[in-house]
């Protein structure tokens, strides 16, 4: 079952992001699912979408498991 979901991931949690449902993605998130890249491919969706609850929590989720280092911090 986990080899037939997991490449549908990146679907699902851009649907959430669609409906800037943090909730639901944190769901997915605790579960395993994704990893830092594709974290950071969430973020850029969410900031392109302009989906504030997601795009925070995505942020905060960032930092709790891999932080952020000083050049990805460039304005």
């Amino acid at each position: 079952m986990a080899a037939y979901l997991k490449p549908r991931v990146r679907n699902a949690v851009e649907a959430l992001i669609e409906e800037d449902e943090p909730e639901k993605i944190a769901v997915l998130e605790q579960a395993g699912w994704f990893g830092e890249k594709e974290l950071d491919d969430f973020i850029r969706t969410a900031r392109e979408r302009q989906k504030l609850q997601a795009l925070v929590y995505l942020m905060k989720e960032k930092d709790t498991h891999y932080g952020y280092r000083e050049e990805m911090l460039e304005l």
